[in-house]
């Protein structure tokens, strides 16, 4: 799902009902926050969060056991979790 450029201020809940979904790219939005609810994107192998208001990642980010290509570059995070070694699939981390 592409959903780059477009201004988005917040993402439904409902966007964990998209449990086939395995790519989602969210670069260039106005988001400050993903819900809880995508803990429930269970197929997700690509997710782009790049050049949005993110501050914090989500907890649930890190239970995306399937992820295998990470994007975070120009957000504003400060530091990663520890958390991020149980994305043991992870094959692709961009943070620049």
């Amino acid at each position: 799902m592409d959903l780059r450029y477009n201004e988005l201020t917040e993402l439904p809940e409902e966007i964990g009902n998209l449990k086939n979904l395995t790519k989602l790219n969210l670069f260039d939005n106005k988001l400050t926050e993903l819900p809880k609810e995508i803990e429930n994107l269970k197929n997700l192998i690509e997710l782009n969060i790049s050049l949005i208001e993110l501050s914090l990642l989500p907890k649930e980010i890190w239970l995306s056991k399937n992820l295998t290509k990470f994007v975070l570059k120009s957000n504003k995070l400060t530091e990663l979790p520890k958390e991020i070694e149980n994305l043991t699939n992870l094959t692709e981390l961009d943070l620049f």
